[in-house]
């Protein structure tokens, strides 16, 4: 549990801490969140060479669950991004969620195909607030005070 809520710190305060704002200062926080996820995404990739790690052992199972295990983390950003924003770019509501994400898949044994199922349940979520919240991932009024 303790690694858990170490990994969700640790990313959250380089991701969302840094990389993120540095993103949403040149892109529209829809761009910014869709570049930013991907990165994120790819930032997990060595470890499919790490014996004995999550991203090891899924693509050792099956390669298409660790294919799912990089396309699920593209709507999650995207969902933390969100969670981020609407809590005042609270990084600590972000480790919050990540972690809870990352202990209720642990508690309840979630299985690879569960893990799938979760991907597209993200992906429509993910979608939906950009739908709702159009203002939010559209606008570039933030960009507006840019010196080019």
């Amino acid at each position: 549990m303790l690694l858990l809520l170490l990994a969700a710190s640790f990313e959250e305060l380089g991701w969302r801490g840094y990389a993120f704002d540095s993103l949403q200062s040149r892109y529209s926080y829809f761009k910014a969140s869709i570049i930013f996820s991907i990165l994120w995404s790819l930032w997990h990739f060595p470890l499919i060479f790490v014996n004995n790690s999550y991203q090891y052992e899924v693509f050792h199972e099956n390669i298409w669950f660790g294919v799912n295990f990089f396309l699920s983390i593209i709507p999650m950003g995207f969902i933390i991004s969100w969670i981020c924003a609407k809590n005042r770019k609270s990084i600590g509501a972000a480790i919050l969620f990540h972690f809870i994400i990352n202990i209720s898949q642990e508690i309840l044994s979630i299985t690879q195909v569960t893990k799938c199922i979760e991907t597209v349940v993200l992906t429509v979520v993910a979608i939906s607030i950009a739908v709702t919240d159009k203002e939010l991932f559209f606008s570039k009024k933030h960009l507006a005070g840019k010196i080019d």
